[in-house]
């Protein structure tokens, strides 16, 4: 489920560069959301699955953590390159990051362990 996830927050991440009519603009943004919803509890059960029972709350608690630390520091960051680039080539660079989770993901699972 974390791959089609990302793949549905890339797409609306992208997607977020198209001057469309409001209407379509909403939809994305709908889209950009359902699919962020989709991944936190997904990889948050990944996390979990990856540490014994006992180290699981301190998993959550850093897994949590990192969440709020990238919804902190993500917009001052991207705004920085916003004003470097432009909206459009700040969503378009965002959009590539999900892609970079996605190949990080099939590389760990390619390599033995």
């Amino acid at each position: 489920m974390v791959i089609p996830a990302l793949l549905l927050y890339a797409l609306g991440l992208f997607l977020l560069v198209w001057p469309g009519p409001l209407e379509a603009q909403l939809w994305v943004g709908a889209l950009t959301g359902g699919a962020h919803g989709l991944l936190y509890p997904t990889l948050a059960a990944l996390h979990m699955d990856q540490v014994e029972p006992g180290r699981r709350g301190r998993m959550l608690g850093l897994f949590s953590g990192a969440i709020v630390l990238g919804n902190s520091v993500g917009p001052m960051t991207m705004g920085v390159v916003a004003e470097e680039i432009g909206y459009y080539g700040m969503f378009g660079l965002t959009g590539i990051l999900p892609l970079v989770g996605i190949f990080l993901i099939v590389y760990s699972r390619m390599r033995p362990h």
